[in-house]
């Protein structure tokens, strides 16, 4: 199965840090250090995706329980930045999603197969 590296990393502050320090910590040649390179990059995706998942939760619960407390300016405040780290979640989601369906067109889509019939 080829790697594919997701767009979506790029969003991600510990991206850079994963690609730079094993790059750094690892002297073997080219082609093995890009597999290895792979692998680590495919288990630091899948852990993730789970505390992305978990800090999503995390936020919405936050969000429903500042929506139910008495309106002052610091219940505003946290309300804003929760509310602005969903949205950087979810922007995180919607390029990874458009990623995918751009892959799956390229591979699978209309080749106007209809019109030439």
């Amino acid at each position: 199965m080829a790697f594919k590296f997701a767009a979506d990393w790029i969003l991600e502050e510990s991206c850079a840090i994963v690609i730079s320090d094993f790059w750094s910590s690892h002297t073997e040649d080219l082609p093995t250090k890009l597999i290895n390179l792979r692998l680590s990059l495919k288990r630091w995706s899948n852990t993730l995706k789970h505390e992305n998942r978990k800090m999503k939760e995390t936020l919405e619960k936050r969000l429903s329980e500042l929506e139910g407390s008495d309106p002052d300016d610091d219940v505003l405040e946290e309300v804003i930045t929760v509310k602005l780290a969903l949205n950087i979640e979810a922007d995180k989601e919607e390029l990874s999603w458009e990623q995918r369906t751009r892959v799956n067109w390229l591979s699978k889509g209309d080749r106007n197969t209809t019109f030439f019939s």
